[in-house]
């Protein structure tokens, strides 16, 4: 009988993120062909590397932020768990012991990009895996049962962006790419890369924005961005289930920080019959203590 898995939570280190939209594991194996004595076919294939990656995009950001947030989570201490969920023939879903465990027992966990609009939002991640020296870095099993998985009880939508303290308004969509990346070393001739470290942290971000007033604000040539009060604090409201959206004085809404660097106009315009947009890009450095993105949960929309 034919057989058909679709995304389901992921597990880390026991705390289950849900709302899944977007899972995909990669073996990352990189095989390297060889041949000699001027011969025209090559003859021997062996892995040069062997290096997992899985990626995954939830909508519960501030319950996926509270797991794991811009400091990443070492997956040696909270082995990382992806979950495929089997459906039944001639009905829903399987029962218990019925789906797929994919499994990440060394390694990083990093957030990658944070995205929104006027009708939802999404928080995305990577996973690198590495051997620990005895374990294949990446884990397979079948006829599994799932993690007690929460359903979706949490939606948000990009809202106010301000700057110093003050709106810029009319704000569409935002978007940040938290910046981090991965080193990973393999050493010794084994096929897996046995370390993986977060080696750099930038970080930029994107603005669209109907307010093109605020060009006098940011100016033709970018703004500095520094200091407390002068942040740029970009806000993902919460929606109400069965309403419409959290009041903005309520701890429920979701807030990314970009502490210091620069705020400059991209591209401004529009086409004909549509709404000219003006966007703003961010891009972060380190301040000496925060990183370029912050990410901080159960956040009232204020200045």
């Amino acid at each position: 009988m034919a057989k058909s898995f679709g995304v389901s939570a992921i597990d880390v280190g026991g705390s289950v993120i849900y709302g899944i939209t977007e899972s995909n594991v990669n073996p990352g194996i990189e095989n390297m062909l060889e041949g000699g004595d001027d011969s025209a076919y090559m003859s021997f294939l062996a892995a040069n590397v062997i290096a997992p990656v899985a990626t995954f995009t939830t909508k519960a950001i501030a319950t996926a932020a509270g797991i794991c947030g811009v400091s990443g989570v070492d997956a040696s201490d909270s082995n990382v768990s992806i979950y495929f969920q089997q459906r039944a023939s001639g009905g829903v879903r399987e029962g218990a012991s019925k789906h797929v465990k994919l499994q990440i027992v060394n390694g990083i966990m990093v957030p990658t990009t944070i995205q929104g609009d006027q009708s939802s939002a999404t928080l995305s991640y990577q996973v690198f895996a590495v051997w620990d020296g005895t374990n294949d870095p990446l884990q397979k099993s079948i006829n599994q049962s799932l993690p007690s998985i929460t359903n979706l009880n949490e939606s948000f939508v990009s809202s106010e962006v301000y700057e110093g303290g003050s709106l810029i308004g009319d704000v569409v969509s935002t978007s940040v790419d938290f910046g981090l990346q991965i080193g990973t070393e393999q050493t010794d001739g084994n096929e897996y890369p046995d370390i993986a470290y977060i080696s750099a942290i930038g970080g930029t971000g994107n603005v669209i924005t109907n307010n093109l007033d605020y060009i006098d604000t940011s100016g033709t040539e970018g703004k500095a961005i520094s200091g407390t009060g002068g942040e740029v604090e970009i806000f993902f409201k919460k929606k109400s289930d069965g309403g419409t959206r959290y009041a903005n004085d309520t701890s429920n809404h979701v807030k990314i920080t970009m502490n210091k660097g620069q705020i400059k106009p991209g591209n401004i315009g529009g086409t004909h019959g549509s709404t000219a947009t003006m966007e703003l890009v961010l891009e972060g450095t380190y301040d000496g203590t925060n990183a370029p993105f912050t990410i901080t949960t159960g956040s009232q929309i204020t200045t």
